[in-house]
């Protein structure tokens, strides 16, 4: 029996599992002539097939995460908070991680259908933000830093961008990019208008080795302190900093 780390994403199912040695994630694409639980389900069979039985999933979301300070928080309003945020006419399920050393709640969500089937397969998952961690991490070095910084994690055509300054979290939010300079247009334009300095304050890119030198290549021009952290070949970048990180904190749900 295994324990699972599996990460779902707009177009791909990828699956880890860290107790097997020299372990790698193996990706599914989302096929579209199937249904989300037809695709997981063929996924999880083949799966099952290479390797066994599964004891605990974790399932990391990939995505938007919605901040909200922890003295603003009340589980029953989860649903509501995050809609009213990020509108939308589709059935979700929302959940939330905790972020403690940034004072906050993350919501995040997943289309309720897309919950469901997950959870019809897998009784007894837990499902997690892919960007906690990384977002924990970033508040405990932003703490022992003096200059602010900003944090960039490449995803394919997405990037997730944060702000902190003395561990706090100023600003997240995650926004589709086609091209490198896309990443430096909407990074460095979001952390300027909440005061970023291009001259003084530091920025950090991490991801794909491949997609961090280009876009490193990109915002070397227009920021003077700029850090480039390649992830692991073999293991994307979410769920290596989740197998790292141990145990987490029990989690909500709502949206039902």
């Amino acid at each position: 029996m295994h324990s699972l780390v599996l990460q779902i994403s707009q177009d791909a199912l990828q699956f880890y599992y860290p107790a097997v040695a020299d372990a790698k994630a193996t990706s599914y694409g989302a096929d579209q002539r199937l249904s989300f639980q037809k695709s997981l389900e063929q996924a999880a069979t083949e799966e099952a097939q290479r390797l066994g039985g599964i004891e605990h999933v974790d399932v990391l979301v990939e995505g938007l995460v919605q901040p909200v300070p922890m003295n603003d928080f009340a589980e029953d309003d989860i649903s509501k908070l995050y809609q009213y945020v990020v509108p939308t006419d589709e059935p979700l399920s929302v959940f939330y991680d905790t972020l403690p050393a940034s004072n906050a709640v993350l919501l995040f969500a997943l289309p309720r259908m897309v919950a469901r089937s997950v959870e019809a397969q897998f009784p007894g998952c837990i499902f997690r933000s892919a960007q906690t961690v990384p977002l924990a991490n970033f508040a405990r070095q932003s703490a022992k830093a003096v200059r602010t910084q900003l944090h960039v994690v490449l995803r394919g055509l997405a990037a997730d961008v944060a702000l902190f300054a003395e561990g706090r979290l100023l600003f997240c939010n995650t926004f589709e990019v086609q091209a490198p300079q896309d990443v430096v247009y909407f990074a460095v334009g979001a952390a300027k208008t909440l005061g970023f300095d291009i001259v003084a304050d530091e920025v950090f890119l991490h991801g794909n080795a491949p997609q961090v030198q280009s876009v490193s290549e990109a915002m070397k021009p227009y920021v003077a302190h700029l850090t480039a952290l390649p992830a692991l070949p073999d293991v994307p970048f979410g769920i290596s900093e989740f197998v790292s990180s141990g145990r987490f904190t029990p989690k909500g749900e709502a949206g039902e």
